[in-house]
This record gives C-alpha cells, sequence and structure tokens, in this order.
C-alpha cells in the first residue's frame, strides 16, 4: 500500500526547462529536432543549462522538440533475441524428446541473444535523451469489470 500512495502522488508531467540533465558529453554526435520537424546533427561543442551547440548552431530548450546521441545499448538486442529463442524454444518444445523444458528452451535463449546483442553491436542507433514536454511520471488507476478487480499501473520515463 505505501507503493501505491508513493506512485499515485507523483507530480504531473512538466516541459523539460533546461539542459542540466543531459546524458551526454562534449563530442558525442546528437541529433537535435527542432519543433517544426527539422533535424541538426553533428557534434557537440558546448552545453550549458540553457543553451546547446552543434558545429555553429545554438538551441535553447524552448527550439528544441527532441535531442537523441549516437548510439543505444547493446543488451537491448541481447533481449530482443532472448525472447526469440523463449518462442522458438516453445514452438521446438515437442521435439524435446524426454527431456525438460528448461533444457530445450533455455540454450536456444542464450544462443539467440547473443546473435541478438551481435546484431545490436554491428547497428549504430540513436538513444533520446530529451524530450520536449515529457518528464517521468506515473499513475495508478482502479480496473474494475464484471468479472475481476485491480489495479493499472502507467509508467512515463
Amino acid at each position: 500500500m505505501p507503493l501505491a500512495l508513493v506512485l499515485c502522488s507523483a507530480p504531473p508531467a512538466r516541459a523539460q526547462s533546461d539542459f542540466s540533465h543531459l546524458n551526454v558529453r562534449l563530442a558525442d554526435v546528437v541529433y537535435v529536432t527542432q519543433p517544426s520537424g527539422v533535424e541538426v546533427n553533428g557534434h557537440l561543442t558546448a552545453l550549458s543549462p540553457s543553451s546547446l551547440s552543434i558545429g555553429g548552431y545554438d538551441f535553447d530548450p524552448s527550439r528544441v522538440a527532441k535531442i537523441e546521441r549516437r548510439g543505444d545499448p547493446v543488451w537491448e538486442g541481447a533481449l530482443y533475441g532472448a525472447g526469440f529463442g523463449l518462442l522458438v524454444g516453445a514452438a521446438v518444445n515437442q521435439d524435446c524428446l524426454g527431456e525438460t523444458r528448461h533444457s530445450c528452451v533455455l540454450p536456444l535463449m542464450v544462443e539467440y541473444s547473443l546473435i541478438g546483442a551481435a546484431i545490436d553491436a554491428l547497428h549504430v542507433g540513436r538513444t533520446a535523451i530529451f524530450r520536449a514536454g515529457l518528464s517521468p511520471s506515473s499513475r495508478l488507476v482502479p480496473l474494475v469489470t464484471p468479472s475481476a478487480a485491480g489495479v493499472a499501473l502507467a509508467l512515463r520515463f
């Protein structure tokens, strides 16, 4: 119950007013999308709470809709691969004569997890580090149907 009280008392989402919490370093490649949809990318040359510079272009938080940095975590690919391995293992489970379900599924999950991590390491993606108008928030609401009752939790990061 105390956890529910904490989650319900989260402050409402507000626009990010500055760049002080960006997870980025100077010389990182960043992609800045303006509210008009125009995207500017390049190496980060200066960063302060009220300003961000990319190769001669200066931005303040009011002129930015989204900021992404180059790169994404490799564990995402491993996680997707493990999920795919679980599905394949569940489908192939009938061929595991006399073996336990875990001994059939776990090796496939590990194998596909390694393949997913390798593919993700070869693919350079983007990670969103700033979105205008969004901040972490949570919402807990009652969920009542004729056959069941419970709560629904929505988290936004």
